[in-house]
């Protein structure tokens, strides 16, 4: 390879100044040079400088000032150098930088510009080490010839022996006023950066080398070496004509070939907004004139390469200019013709690089595309542009849901009697793309169905083919990719060989149509080997296209703009003690690089919802958050159509809802409900866990989606919801219990108790066959998860029914279709709400003990806990009370509770759990026997457990079993302290003993022995568990909170009970964790309990816990930022749930005079605050507004 010439060296090396002070720059070309970062610090102001002057020597003596622009883009956390673009062209030619990995103690020459040198010069140096810690200091040397100081040298480039430019000097080390070493930085340290920016790098396995047929391949195409010769060091000078004649022509190929790659664009730099009107309109004709000149050259590509984009996205600069007055506009047609010429370059270079649009760019815009409509266009050049612009804006439109834009500008369009080429075709394409966007498919099948390819531009043949493949029409989008491949092909043939950017086009065209082939026969048979080798050969194809499309570049753009983001939306932790820090101007962390990957390979026709071949991967999750923040609406579509139900959780959590305003929640609600009803014909027909096509996403990814908002819906959407997913279960639409199963439990548990009331013959009308025999999850019916609280169960007594629902669940009893648990579920509801005649319970006994576990001789329904048939009718000659005693106590029940205790039988209910539950409602029934044989149960199991944890290998198995220990607490604690009365001694000693083994292990139980308390003892042990709810470990705090409301359940007097409410209101108001929620449930049972009048006292604080409980969990409020999401929601649930019930308590012994924080708290469950509050919180209000 040629050397650099020293005087090519010298005519590229200047210096900078500015109130930083000196340093040097490397012109790169006429238009761009480069310095190292501390250049532009100016350490006066500790400020960042935007504009410098460059002093530039033409090697004729003549020292020239030229004004600089620095990079916009400069990231001084990141970046070490930074890149100028100079105000005026110079005439310089390019210069290229040098990849190389520098060896210990290797010659080398600085040359640059200094303090202590009157002129440039070139100093040697020798590297004498690599820094280890730094990389923006990698490397250290030593010079030949020491100065005093080296003040001025930054910016200074190295050179090899070969006179290559290899780096940078950053900086000097000092010692004693005395220079002893210089840092430097690489060029292949910073091959990243220079990229970014397209500058010319030679590869460092090139480097040396002298043949040009073997770099073109990989040195990006660079103006200086298309007008120069490359030369073999041993050719000699008298070269005979036939060789040099040769070596031309091959020369002259390859430039064709780099040619049409280049699109020589320029950055120029201008006041815009800042300037007066008159500059700004000089400047805005100036960028239309020099983007028009420009795009003429452009290559053809279908969209801008990846590598290229962001410089296409930094260069299309000043959109200030875009800003209009109206009223202007319509009075001054030559300056509402210059906007439309600017609006036109502009949005086209956006479209081509497939830039996002931000919302003061779309209003611009509109508001000059639509102050020049067509009947005020005098110009026919111009009308074209309009048309284009307004194609531009419906697809902005239609991506963003404002359906009445787009029909306005699509109704605009359609009248239109502009004569552009093919602008009908993408107006027609356009409407079918609005349906999609709608999930209209049926519409958009019909309109494909009549659509004809022939003749359309190849882009918009591409993209239909990408539609039909995500609608699943594999064999058809195949027969058309190879109609469309040989159409290229033929039409590639034809050209001529000046038609470069058409040749272009078909090329790429040609490199996406075989990456969709490659995809749709991978998802049409993945695990095919013809197929996979098949897939082989056209990847291998695709190999020699890829500089027409890279899909890998693509892929490195947006992971790389994933990183970045990431890195903004994590906070810098900040530790200044005794300082408070406030945000007062924050900049918006904007990832243009998912939406502009997203948008290319949208335009490329790549179908989304693929299954065996994941485009993004792992990254799936940061394409929609990044996107979702200024373009929420196309994250919804992007968000359903992708069908990952994991990403979904992932993207939308509680946080990202709340952000949202009502309209935006019910929007999204909408569009997801409509989706689903709009296709139930289509969805029907798909197999959700084999089809992979966008009917499946509709399931897959929407269930989970209205799962999600579901917290936050209306009591009227509720209904709706209700309404959609009886049709499904009566349409048989979704068979599989996996995906219905979560969707219904969901519904059943969010919806609040009078939608439910109004729902009950809508409900009752489900159908009742079994769904799916070959499903692994077992059918779930809408009444099996039939939520309700105690204090709402009069709703339902007093709601009506219509005979005939109550007759058809009788009637379908007999049929053998008909799924049995979904029947008694029924059946069990309607019982409790009284709504059954006396023959009707009769038969609905006898139908549930007809079919018994052949254990238990209980009925058999695993998943219902056994009290349930208790309360439920039975047979006369069936006692359920000694069955179920002879569940609970038996001889292998030993066996089940330590086989529980090591986690088996982890898929039924817990043996302790379903004691717990039958206490709530029997604990009677028990004689004095059976509890002693309870207590040896609970004795005996912990016993055990000891022991078991000393051989425990692994944490999981100890967390297990403590879960395990934690509900045989509850179980055995649940007799209450009356149950326990008059056991003997003997027990309780035992117990003791070993509720103190637990507690040296960090296990406190002080719930369970303050159900053995004697009397005389519970006032002091009372006053000892308040101090422990001060204490900081959970599990203390827990333990004394749970102890404290059984010593209250026998307590009756007035003093203690006062006393121990107002310490915790003390606990309450301070907000003391751990412990908040524990403290708000104990408060609630006993409201609930209370059967007489509280003090004023006692009265007067619960208004102000709940008050003060509400200013710090509500969402406005600055302490709700520190609070976990899930941990203020908990709170806010038990504030309404006790309002509620302080509420009924004032019914009842303030004549129904409420106080103020009460109210507030109705209004935020049911009435004006009522919009943005979560279902979870509303719904612990348990009457509707009367």
């Amino acid at each position: 390879m040629k050397a650099i010439s020293n005087d090519c060296l010298n005519q590229h090396i200047g210096m900078i100044r500015s109130t930083a002070g000196k340093g040097n720059v490397l012109f790169l070309d006429g238009n761009i040079a480069v310095t190292v970062q501390h250049c532009i610090y100016d350490k006066k102001t500790n400020t960042w400088m935007q504009n410098v002057r460059l002093i530039w020597n033409d090697n004729k003596g003549n020292l020239k000032e030229i004004p600089a622009l620095v990079d916009p883009e400069f990231d001084k956390d990141k970046d070490k150098l930074v890149f100028l673009y100079l105000d005026e062209k110079i005439e310089l030619a390019p210069i290229c930088l040098f990849e190389k990995n520098i060896k210990f103690q290797e010659q080398l020459t600085m040359i640059g510009y200094s303090k202590s040198y009157k002129e440039k010069v070139g100093l040697d140096i020798i590297s004498i080490g690599f820094h280890s810690e730094s990389v923006d200091k990698e490397l250290i040397l030593e010079m030949k010839s020491r100065a005093k100081s080296y003040q001025g040298f930054s910016g200074s480039v190295i050179v090899d022996q070969g006179n290559s430019i290899v780096g940078f000097i950053i900086s000097q080390q000092m010692e004693k006023d005395t220079a002893i070493a210089l840092y430097g930085i690489t060029v292949k340290s910073q091959l990243s950066l220079l990229e970014k920016h397209n500058i010319t790098v030679i590869s460092e396995k090139l480097y040396g080398q002298t043949e040009p047929e073997d770099i073109r391949v990989d040195i990006n195409p660079n103006t200086y070496y298309r007008n120069k010769q490359w030369k073999s060091s041993n050719d000699s000078e008298t070269e005979n004509a036939e060789s040099e004649t040769e070596n031309k022509k091959h020369y002259e190929n390859a430039r064709n070939v780099q040619e049409e790659f280049i699109w020589d664009i320029k950055y120029t730099s201008i006041d815009g907004i800042a300037g007066e009107p008159k500059t700004q309109r000089k400047e805005r004709i100036a960028l239309t004139t020099q983007w028009k000149e420009e795009f003429m050259q452009y290559p053809g590509w279908l969209v801008i390469p990846a590598d290229i984009r962001e410089k296409v996205k930094t260069y299309t600069n000043r959109k200030d200019l875009l800003y209009c007055n109206v009223i202007d506009l319509k009075n001054d047609s030559i300056y509402a013709a210059e906007l439309l010429d600017f609006a036109y370059e502009y949005t086209n270079r956006y479209q081509k690089a497939c830039l996002p649009w931000d919302k003061n760019m779309k209003k611009d815009i509109y508001n000059i595309w639509s102050v020049k409509k067509e009947r005020h266009i005098s110009d026919p050049e111009r009308n074209p542009k309009w048309f284009t612009i307004g194609l531009f804006l419906l697809e902005q439109y239609r991506q963003n849901g404002n359906e009445e834009k787009w029909q306005e500008i699509y109704k605009e369009l359609c009248n239109s009697k502009i004569d552009r080429p093919d602008g009908k075709d993408y107006l027609n394409f356009e409407d079918i793309l609005h349906d999609f966007n709608n999930m209209e498919l049926e519409k958009v099948a019909l309109k494909l169905a009549l659509y004809s390819l022939e003749g359309k531009p190849y882009d918009i043949c591409l993209r239909v083919i990408g539609i039909q493949v995500e609608m699943g029409h594999y064999e058809e989008a195949l027969k058309k990719i190879d109609h469309l491949i040989q159409c290229i092909q033929k039409e590639r043939k034809e050209l001529s060989e000046e038609a470069s950017q058409k040749r272009v086009y078909l090329y790429c065209i040609l490199t996406c149509t075989l990456y969709v082939k490659a995809y749709v026969l991978q998802e049409k048979d993945p695990f095919e080997e013809s197929v996979r080798k098949k897939c082989q050969g056209i990847y291998q194809e695709i190999s020699d296209y890829k500089k027409y499309y890279n899909l890998e570049k693509e892929k490195e753009l947006f992971k790389n703009g994933v990183l970045i983001w990431l890195k903004k939306e994590i906070p810098d932790p900040k530790f200044d003690l005794n300082r408070e820090s406030i945000t007062l101007i924050q900049s918006d962390n904007q990832c243009w690089e998912t939406y502009t990957v997203f948008k290319s390979m949208e335009y490329c026709g790549f179908p989304v919802p693929l299954q065996h071949t994941k485009l993004f991967q792992n990254y799936l999750e940061f394409l929609i958050k990044s996107i979702m923040k200024d373009h929420p609406k196309y994250s919804w579509q992007l968000l359903l159509r992708f069908g990952k139900a994991d990403t979904v959780h992932k993207c939308l959590t509680r946080q990202t809802i709340e952000s949202w305003d009502r309209k935006e929640m019910d929007e999204f609600y909408q569009y997801i409900c409509n989706a689903i009803t709009n296709n139930l014909e289509e969805i029907k027909k798909c197999n959700f866990y084999y089809d992979k096509n966008i009917y499946t996403s509709f399931i897959v990814a929407g269930f989970p989606i209205l799962e999600k908002l579901s917290v936050v819906l209306e009591p009227l959407q509720q209904e709706k919801l209700i309404s959609l997913m009886v049709l499904l279960i009566n349409k048989e639409v979704v068979k599989d219990g996996r995906l219905l199963n979560p969707f219904i439990s969901c519904i059943m548990r969010q919806t609040n108790d009078d939608v439910k009331r109004k729902r009950l013959n809508e409900l009752l009308s489900c159908s009742l066959k079994k769904r799916n025999k070959d499903s692994l999850a077992e059918q779930l019916d809408p009444f099996d998860v039939f939520t309700e609280y105690e204090l709402s169960k009069n709703l339902y007594e007093k709601s009506y029914i219509g005979p005939q629902f109550i007759k058809n669940i009788f009637q379908n009893a007999q049929q053998p279709d008909t799924d049995r648990t979904s029947i008694l579920a029924r059946m069990g509801q309607l019982f409790e709400w009284k709504k059954l005649s006396e023959n009707q319970e009769k038969e609905f006994g006898d139908l549930l003990w007809k079919e018994l576990d052949s254990e238990t001789q209980l009925p058999n329904m695993k998943q219902y806990y056994v009290f349930t048939f208790m309360k439920w009718p039975h047979p006369a000659q069936i006692d359920p009370l000694t069955r179920i005693k002879n569940y609970f106590i038996n001889d292998h029940v030993v066996e089940t509770c330590k086989n529980e205790l090591k986690g088996g039988n982890l898929s039924e209910i817990s043996y302790w759990k379903q004691l717990e539950i039958w206490n709530r409602y029997y604990v009677d029934c028990w004689t004095k026997e059976e509890k002693e044989w309870f207590l040896e149960l609970f004795i005996s199991c912990s016993s055990y457990l000891l022991g078991y944890w000393k051989n425990i290998r692994y944490d999981f198995q100890i967390d297990l079993s403590k879960w395990q220990l934690k509900m045989m607490i509850c179980a055995i604690t649940s007799f209450g302290r009356n149950g326990w009365k008059n056991i003997e001694e003997k027990f309780a000693q035992k117990l003791l003993k070993l509720l103190k083994a637990f507690e040296k292990d960090g296990i406190y139980t002080w719930e369970v022995e303050a159900v053995f308390l004697a009397e005389e003892t519970v006032p002091k042990f009372l006053e000892k568990m308040l101090e422990i709810m001060y204490e900081m470990d959970s599990n203390m705090v827990y333990s004394a909170t749970m102890a404290t409301g059984r010593c209250l359940e026998t307590i009756t007097e007035e003093r203690i009970i006062n006393k121990t409410l107002l310490e915790l209101f003390k606990l309450a108001k301070c907000h003391k964790e751990p412990g908040l929620e524990d403290f708000l449930i104990l408060l609630h049972n006993l409201f609930y309990r209370r059967e007489k009048k509280f003090s004023s006292k006692v009265m007067g604080n619960i208004g102000t816990v709940l008050r003060l409980l509400e200013n710090y969990t509500n969402a406005n409020s600055r302490t709700a930022e520190q609070l976990d999401i899930r941990e203020r929601i908990k709170i806010r649930k038990q504030c309404a749930s006790l309002a509620f019930l302080v509420y009924l308590y004032e019914n009842k012994f303030c004549k129904g005079k409420h106080s103020i924080e009460v109210t507030n708290w109705k209004n935020i469950c049911i009435g004006e605050n009522a919009e943005r509050e979560f279902v979870e919180v509303k719904n612990s209000w348990l009457l509707p507004e009367e």
